[in-house]
């Protein structure tokens, strides 16, 4: 005859499975913690301010369209780089961003309150949300 299994028994079968299936995930791995997201926008305009007077770099980076060049120029603007986002704006030629050189220029003429800007912030990211 067998003996009786101890009340205990049930529990350490249990976590016996669980440790093998993995059901405490990268708990002994030692994965270091995920890196925050980066900020493209941010990046995008870094590199705008360091290739600022290599026409061809300025080109390529307005060729692409992530992150959205009408949001660089923009961050550049609040960085206050006007110069930077004026030859950015001009090097952006393709047909979907003809205005940009005009809006660039109207935003340093009058740019946007701040106040009016975190109020656009807010909608935008009660939007994305």
């Amino acid at each position: 005859m067998r003996a009786p299994l101890s009340p205990r028994a049930p529990r350490l079968w249990i976590a016996l499975a669980l440790l093998l299936v993995g059901g405490i995930p990268g708990a002994w791995a030692g994965d270091p913690p995920a890196d925050p997201p980066a900020d493209p926008l941010g990046a995008r305009a870094s590199a705008v301010l360091a290739a600022a007077a290599d026409p061809a770099a300025l080109g390529r980076l307005a060729a692409d369209d992530d992150p959205d060049p009408w949001r660089v120029a923009d961050a550049l603007l609040l960085r206050r780089e006007a110069a930077a986002a004026r030859a950015f704006a001009a090097a952006s030629t393709r047909p979907a961003f003809e205005g940009l050189a005009a809006w660039v220029e109207a935003q340093v003429a009058a740019p946007v309150a701040p106040a009016r800007r975190e109020a656009l912030a807010r909608q935008r990211a009660a939007r994305d949300a």
